[in-house]
């Protein structure tokens, strides 16, 4: 069974630490998470070279990937202000030194501290029609005494550097890059709180562009069907279950020997941690990659009303929806961005593939 203060061993994927000391040998694997909660940015895990050290070998500081997304945009869009640095793209220069004792993008509420961080490798589909096309990111599951949360960890490492800038143990100039290369590398674009006691969830995200919404749902009660069969994930024996949530069927594996009923997402109330689950139609799968007892601290946090627009479940849906059915238009809606004629014209509609479909 699981302790909490078990000592920090490598996992299979050599990311995080085993809670039982018998399966390997003592390791200090965990220092890129916790480097995410340390104020000093250029300790988050992110170089300003762009790369993430043993969390992926991709390059994350294109900033061209980055920002072609948004089209050529001309010099006043938000986005461009917000990240600017002396980064060339499309033939502007981007000056981060702008943003020098004004930045306040880390205004969060903290609830507690997490016991425990998990790591869980995230793979999505964003076109149904083709499920082998598969893009990848981290995500992080941290669990404290009443409330859970899930989010990205390079969200994670953007909100530490931002916070680092913020509180001016840092500046923006040398820092804009990370930010650039952390947003770049954001797969799971939720954080999802869960207050156990109360029951509640509240949803933090995006609907495609930039704004982040709120809204409150009840922790899912998931049914779960207990399913012969075993497999061995991370050096642990799992069992097999199946399970639906929000119109799409699963199918989980969870460790018995590991008495912690969560997982990522919204998936929970298993007896034992989940170590994988995926949908029947392979769109979505979740693998942990690393378990850690937390010895410092770990906030599980969300962002305050000032940062987020409250909303409701299924008008933030919709406006994704409507987000991959006309991306420009979504984009211009709101008046503070222009396209240029040529750059609008190569815009196409998203594939809308959304992990809920109901």
């Amino acid at each position: 069974m699981i302790q909490t203060d078990a000592a920090e061993v490598r996992t299979s994927s050599g990311i995080f630490a085993h809670t039982d000391a018998g399966r390997g040998s003592q390791e200090n694997a965990m220092r890129q998470i916790e480097n995410i909660d340390d104020a000093h940015c250029g300790q988050t895990g992110f170089s300003s070279s762009g790369s993430r050290a043993d969390w992926t070998s991709q390059s994350l500081l294109s900033v061209n990937i980055i920002l072609s997304k948004f089209i050529k945009m001309k010099k006043n869009i938000f986005l461009f202000v917000l990240f600017a640095s002396t980064v060339h793209l499309h033939g502007q220069t981007l000056d981060f030194s702008k943003l020098e004792g004004r930045w306040d993008t880390t205004r969060t509420v903290q609830y507690e501290s997490a016991q425990y961080q998990i790591a869980y490798e995230y793979k999505y589909a964003r076109d149904a029609k083709h499920p082998d096309a598969k893009r990848t990111a981290t995500t992080i599951l941290r669990v404290g005494s009443r409330y859970t949360m899930f989010t990205d960890y390079a969200q994670l490492a953007f909100d530490s550097i931002s916070a680092s800038i913020a509180k001016g143990k840092s500046s923006a100039t040398s820092s804009g890059p990370k930010l650039l290369g952390a947003l770049k590398a954001t797969g799971f674009k939720e954080l999802i709180l869960q207050d156990r006691r109360e029951n509640n969830g509240f949803v933090q995200r995006t609907a495609g562009g930039i704004q982040r919404y709120q809204y409150n749902e009840a922790i899912p009660q998931l049914q779960w069907e207990l399913l012969e069969g075993d497999s061995t994930i991370a050096g642990y024996p799992c069992r097999k279950a199946r399970t639906r949530l929000f119109g799409r069927d699963y199918i989980a594996w969870y460790a018995p020997d590991v008495e912690l009923p969560y997982g990522p997402y919204k998936f929970g109330g298993l007896p034992g941690l989940i170590f994988k689950v995926q949908d029947t139609q392979d769109n979505f799968v979740f693998t942990l990659t690393g378990l850690q007892t937390v010895k410092g601290y770990a906030p599980i946090y969300m962002y305050d009303r000032s940062a987020v627009v409250k909303s409701s479940r299924k008008a933030v849906r919709q406006m994704y929806r409507n987000y991959c059915a006309d991306p420009l238009k979504a984009l211009t809606s709101g008046g503070n961005i222009t396209v240029e004629a040529d750059a609008a014209a190569t815009v196409r509609a998203k594939p809308y593939n959304p992990i809920e479909l109901e």
